[in-house]
């Protein structure tokens, strides 16, 4: 009996090891950016879940990394939200796209966009307000 319950644990013991060292493939470029589009996609979905009438219930932050460095734009979001899980998805959305854009060998302007200096609403939507330009 004591043969039999060490054989199952050494059996057991032996499938745990083999999931345990299982390897994942890196993605391929188009599951990279189709990875990419599905995640910003998301982001914009939760930015967009409440109706804008007061601009004090709104934040923006910075989304995206061009080629250059810094971000490709910024996107405006409800406080109301889950803001630790909605800046954890912008985060990495940035980190995947700085990631394709230098496994790709993308290029850019290398500008950087015009930071918001704050939020209006027009027809219940969250804009973007910049001054000067």
């Amino acid at each position: 009996m004591k043969t039999i319950v060490l054989s199952l644990s050494l059996l057991l013991a032996g499938i745990t090891f083999v999931k345990c060292t299982t390897t994942v493939e890196p993605l391929t470029m188009e599951e990279e950016k189709a990875k990419l589009e599905k995640l910003y996609d998301e982001i914009v979905e939760l930015s967009q879940s409440e109706t804008c009438s007061n601009p004090d219930n709104w934040k923006y932050t910075a989304i995206g990394s061009k080629a250059c460095g810094g971000p490709t734009g910024y996107i405006a979001y409800p406080k109301s939200i889950d803001e630790s899980n909605f800046l954890s998805l912008v985060e990495d959305y940035t980190l995947t796209q700085k990631s394709y854009n230098e496994k790709s060998g993308m290029m850019s302007d290398c500008s950087l966009p015009a930071e918001p200096t704050g939020i209006t609403c027009e027809d219940g939507k969250a804009i973007l307000v910049y001054s000067g330009l």
